[in-house]
Parts: structure tokens; sequence; C-alpha cells
């Protein structure tokens, strides 16, 4: 990407968010029923910012049919609050459709 991160083309249908177990029959919506207000930039408990993964990912293309995952590190993934109440509880995927 532009930030120097590393992005991964996966395919749409085996996103790592389908292993989880509340996500596992989820049904891929290819155009949104509705969609979001724009939400500014904050800063969350860890005193790092918060982008969205488009914003992250708007320089890059993926193939039809696949997405762009931004690659993490161990480290990353550690330092990640999971329970952290300043999460933004929407979540939004980039998919080019023809």
């Amino acid at each position: 990407s532009d930030q120097g991160d590393s992005v991964d083309c996966v395919d749409l249908y085996m996103q790592p968010a389908f292993t989880h177990p509340l996500l596992r029959n989820h049904t891929v919506q290819m155009r949104p029923t509705v969609f979001p207000e724009e939400t500014p930039q904050k800063t969350t408990a860890l005193g790092h910012e918060h982008y969205s993964q488009h914003a992250l990912l708007k320089s890059w293309s993926c193939p039809e049919g696949t997405i762009p995952v931004l690659r993490t590190t161990r480290t990353q993934t550690a330092a990640s609050p999971t329970d952290s109440t300043d999460v933004d509880p929407t979540h939004e995927v980039k998919a080019r459709v023809n």
C-alpha cells in the first residue's frame, strides 16, 4: 500500500472474518442496503489513530472476486484491544463488482 503496509488479495468468500463462529454461515451482500454516514477520524484508547480499511487501502486494486486484506504481525495483533469500547460497531468491505 501507499503507507508501506503489506496487503494480500484474498478470495471474497475466504476472508479471515468468516472463520469466526458467528459468521460461518454469513451471506455476502454484493451491494449495500444502507450507506453509513462518514465517521470522523478518532484516537483509540491505545493512542493510535483509527482509520477505516477503505482509507488505508483506497489505492490498492485487487482482481475481481477478491478483497484487499491488510497483513498484520503477531505484535500488531497482540497490541489490539479485543474488548475495547472505542471500536466502531460497523464494518465495511470493498469488493469490485462489474
